[in-house]
């Protein structure tokens, strides 16, 4: 033979976020492995599961929503063409993209949490100036000033501009 991987490859994928994969492929095992999480090895097919950690592992590494879907969708199994107008369930279209709208929105930087008391000289006034401070400094991530807590991304270098505004408004040196 030409040495080319000719053969079959059919997947169904439920509403339980489970793939059915029926191939006797390495390769296609490994592709499937890539956004999910093998369950069952069968000599002609596999069974995985779509979670939430290999999915975004997935888009960690660099592939899409869209790119999986549509990797889903060309490989359906003909049988599932014919019964439903979608091969791929409407929800676990809508989960796997708003997994990835979420992977988009949420941002970790590192951050120190900063609480104060009235004992130590930090007034409500005070506490308002201070965050206003953070804010103009764009360090600002939360605040609340009835636990006179502010939240601000971890300052670089060694100087920490908050603590030293705070000092200064508490009247400490």
């Amino acid at each position: 033979g030409s040495g080319a991987d000719v053969s079959p490859f059919h997947t169904i994928v439920q509403t339980n976020f489970q793939i059915i994969a029926y191939t006797n492929s390495e390769l296609h095992f490994r592709m499937i492995g890539l956004f999910a999480e093998l369950e069952t090895i069968l000599p002609n097919a596999i069974v995985a599961l779509i979670t939430r950690r290999a999915f975004l592992a997935a888009l960690e590494d660099g592939i899409t929503g869209a790119q999986i879907l549509t990797f889903l969708e060309n490989h359906a199994h003909p049988k599932t063409r014919e019964k439903r107008n979608h091969v791929i369930p409407e929800t676990v279209r809508e989960q796997l993209l708003l997994w990835e709208q979420e992977k988009d929105r949420v941002k970790y930087s590192p951050s120190t949490m900063y609480t104060f008391s009235i004992n130590s000289g930090m007034t409500m006034d005070k506490f308002y100036e201070l965050v206003e401070f953070a804010h103009d400094s764009f360090v600002h991530l939360w605040s609340n000033p009835d636990k006179l807590t502010l939240i601000a991304t971890s300052p670089q270098g060694h100087n920490d501009p908050i603590m030293e505004k705070a000092r200064l408004l508490q009247g400490q040196p």
